[in-house]
């Protein structure tokens, strides 16, 4: 017997309770003691709500396929680890102990085993013997069926070649009677062979043809399925013979019916009608198109794309007339430049879709109505292979590089004759095709676009370029040239609207570097910015310079015997500052003058010529917007300050005048002045150097920036103003205050040291204090910036400045305001 290693006494000992803190008590028990847990989830068993915990541990639980430690974790988190393994510990000291007594239990009959099996040798080898004689017999009948089976497959095989042979043999027998049947429509012997066409009835043979094709279609088609039989092979010179003579037949009469094309007539259009079809269903298009081409085109080829005839237009002229008289009403019309129209490149086009809006139009309708979805390619396969074939063999000097704006006439020409094929192309696949074909792309290929460009830069470029190398900025006032935009001052302004202007001109712009000369546009509107930039600033530098070495000259320097007095004249030397500011002023008036007005005109030009001649493709994109928009605002924005600038010299010049006001607290100091009445005759002439730059300045000037300069100069001017009258007030209020404080003292001190004297000698009403009635110098002068203020803003109003809406002038304005109360003698 074997014990459990965790028993000592009884194997059905009841296991002690675990007790937890966070736990109900629960009780382990033996499988031995058969008991059972009460069912806690079973309404029948116990009404109240089950406990929130999970099932206890049994064997059943781990065993599943759908064990998984981590849900199992999962379902006891609520258990401490140390309580976890404790429960874990005695569920496998039960397993433990189940094992030990299913092992007891069956002890026995596992010792007594090997003494159960005696005698079984015996009856094994009674029962191998009937067995092998069975496997013997078994075998021998499926052998016997194994040859039935073969013997029926042989036959069955034998039954299936006889059956292929005869299916050959009947498919030779239909290959015979076809290609006898063809030769005998076809009229050919078996040694020579006739043609079947007759000039005198191509109507009716044209049909004969027709029934000929599908015999022989039916003849393909089985010498297809007999390929590579000995037969077939031993008649191929027949088969050979009957698509010669068939294909010889049929060019007869296509070339027969196409001489009567021009009769435009039912009949005719029945007979080709029948002779194309007849090329459709033998699969034979390409020869028919290689007939139509040799036959119709190429002559008319030849006589029209030669050097001669451009040589001399006069040769195409004529028929061209007569040829658009006849033409009218049709539905395909070319289009050609009406710059380019009388050029001989453009007649000879023009007539080459003329012959094929008249001569070709009855093969087209048919391959495009009648032989719908056919492989019929007559326009490009007949028509524009003999063209460009002809073009780069005749005429290919049109090609030539060495005169751009000769190569830029016959691209575009040319290029509207081929759009004028595209168009008659009557479905997108017919198009694809044209546009696919070898002949085409080599066509394309021969105008080197990317050379023609490169000439054309340099061309744009080295003109701009000629301007932008003087660096001046001196103002172009030639209004005899008609070309340049008369809203633009510098020569180097002009200029780049000029070159911009020719990059998408009908003389320069094609529409295959449309990326190119966007991308140019963007660079020559850079290269102006850069040059704008550069100018400026060698312009502020020399002025900076000059006007350092005017206040550094030794006749500006104070002499040595003379204190701070200066041997030189400071009134000349304001003169020289004044003459270089008012160069400085006027060229940045121009330059700003330039910078607005180049970029609405070239937002014009993008507008009016740019935007509807680029691709579809280009103008969806937003960055093509947005490339223009930052050029532009760039072209503002990099630049230096402009406004500021010159508003600076502008408050510079204005500010001048406001030296003048501190005269006014001087004059007031004057014994017996009178109080003032009206405004200080300094203050008209504050204003007036912003006036006469105006004034000289109005070509250059429009409202948007005299509005925009006033505002700043008039706040700047306002805010200078304020800065002073705050400071004089402060100072006059100071002073005024301490005279109150020394007066007071004075009268202490007299009341003091004499008494009643005062009284004896002073006025009755005085009593030491100033009469009411009499204005102080004070209010004088406090009444002079009043009247000041408000004479500016009258000035400040008369050049169109809103002075409710300027803050300088309000918070000025607010300085004197309390002075309104001042009233006068």
């Amino acid at each position: 017997m074997v014990t459990p290693e965790s028993t000592t006494s009884s194997e059905t000992e009841e296991k002690p309770a675990i007790h937890t803190s966070r736990t109900p008590v629960l009780t382990i028990y033996t499988t031995s003691e058969q008991k059972s847990w009460p069912n806690f989830s079973s309404p029948t068993e116990n009404t109240k709500t089950p406990l929130p915990f999970p099932l206890p541990l049994n064997r059943e639980m781990f065993s599943t396929p759908e064990f998984n430690a981590d849900n199992f974790l999962a379902r006891r988190r609520h258990l401490p680890l140390d309580e976890l393994k404790k429960e874990l510990i005695i569920h496998l000291k039960s397993l433990k102990s189940d094992l030990v007594e299913m092992i007891n239990r069956d002890y026995s009959s596992f010792v007594d085993l090997s003494t159960n099996l005696k005698g079984v040798d015996k009856v094994i080898e009674e029962v191998a013997r009937p067995l092998g004689k069975m496997r013997e017999e078994v075998e021998g009948v499926r052998i016997t069926f194994q040859g039935v089976v073969d013997s029926l497959e042989n036959q069955l095989a034998h039954r299936t070649s006889i059956r292929e042979k005869k299916a050959s043999l009947q498919l030779l027998i239909n290959i015979h009677e076809s290609v006898r049947k063809v030769e005998s429509l076809l009229l050919i012997s078996s040694e020579t062979s006739s043609s079947l066409v007759s000039k005198d009835d191509s109507g009716n043979n044209a049909k004969q043809i027709e029934r000929v094709a599908i015999e022989y279609n039916q003849m393909q088609y089985l010498v297809n399925k007999g390929k590579g039989l000995p037969f077939v092979e031993n008649i191929d010179w027949r088969i050979t013979r009957i698509k010669n003579t068939l294909r010889t037949n049929l060019s007869s009469a296509l070339r027969s019916a196409l001489q009567t094309i021009k009769d435009q007539s039912n009949a005719s259009k029945e007979t080709l009608t029948q002779i194309l079809r007849t090329y459709a269903l033998i699969d034979q298009t390409m020869s028919a198109e290689e007939v139509i081409r040799e036959e119709l085109v190429a002559p008319f080829i030849q006589e029209t794309v030669k050097q001669s005839v451009l040589e001399n237009p006069q040769q195409i002229a004529p028929s061209i007339v007569i040829a658009s008289r006849s033409s009218a009403g049709k539905s395909m019309k070319p289009r050609m430049m009406a710059s380019y129209s009388k050029d001989s490149l453009a007649l000879m086009y023009t007539k080459i879709l003329q012959f094929i809006n008249n001569d070709c139009n009855i093969l087209l309708e048919i391959t495009r109505k009648v032989l719908k979805g056919t492989s019929f390619e007559i326009l490009v396969n007949s028509i524009w292979t003999e063209v460009v074939d002809a073009v780069n063999k005749r005429i290919s000097f049109i090609f030539n590089l060495g005169n751009p704006n000769m190569f830029h006439k016959n691209y575009s020409i040319s290029m509207n004759f081929v759009s004028s094929i595209e168009n008659i192309c009557y479905s997108k696949k017919s198009l694809l095709y044209l546009r696919n074909h070898s002949t085409y792309m080599e066509f394309m290929k021969r105008w080197q676009l990317s050379v023609y460009f490169q000439l054309r830069f340099k061309e744009i470029s080295n003109q701009i370029e000629g301007t932008l190398a003087l660096n001046v900025l001196s103002i172009d006032n030639s209004n005899n040239d008609t070309q340049y935009p008369t809203s633009l001052k510098l020569p180097a302004s002009k200029s780049t609207i000029l070159a911009i202007e020719r990059c998408w001109s009908e003389e320069v712009f094609i529409y295959g570097l449309s990326h190119r000369f966007w991308k140019l546009t963007l660079q020559l509107i850079e290269r102006y910015k850069k040059w704008l930039t550069s100018t400026l600033t060698e312009l502020v530098e020399t002025n900076n310079h000059v006007h350092d070495k005017l206040m550094n000259s030794p006749a500006l320097r104070p002499s040595s015997g003379s204190g701070n007095r200066r041997s030189g004249s400071p009134v000349q030397s304001s003169q020289n500052n004044d003459a270089l500011d008012e160069q400085v002023l006027r060229n940045l008036v121009i330059v700003s003058h330039d910078v607005e007005n180049i970029t609405t005109k070239i937002k014009e030009i993008y507008r009016e010529h740019i935007i509807i001649k680029l691709p579809e493709s280009m103008i969806n994109q937003p960055i093509i917007e947005e490339s223009i928009s930052n050029s532009l605002s760039s072209l503002q924005s990099d630049l230096p300050d402009l406004s500021q600038k010159i508003s600076t010299i502008l408050t510079k010049r204005c500010t001048e005048a406001l030296r003048h006001v501190r005269s006014i607290i001087t004059q007031y100091r004057q014994p017996n002045t009178k109080p003032p009445t009206e405004s200080s005759y300094f203050v008209p002439h504050i204003m007036k150097p912003l006036a006469a730059f105006y004034d000289s300045n109005k070509l250059y000037l429009s409202d948007k920036r005299r509005k925009e300069w006033s505002s700043i100069v008039g706040d700047a001017v306002a805010v200078r103003y304020y800065t002073i009258l705050y400071e004089y007030l402060t100072n006059l209020k100071k002073t005024e205050e301490s005279s109150k404080i020394m007066k007071m003292k004075r009268l202490k001190k007299g009341q003091t040291t004499r008494g009643g004297l005062v009284s004896l000698f002073s006025d009755s009403g005085d009593n030491g204090v100033e009469d009411s009635t009499v204005m102080s110098d004070e209010d004088k002068i406090r009444l002079q910036y009043l009247l000041d203020v408000k004479k500016f803003g009258k000035e400040l109003t008369n050049i169109g400045i809103d002075i409710k809406e300027l803050k300088g002038y309000i918070d000025l304005y607010k300085v004197v305001e309390p002075y309104e109360s001042i009233q006068k003698p």
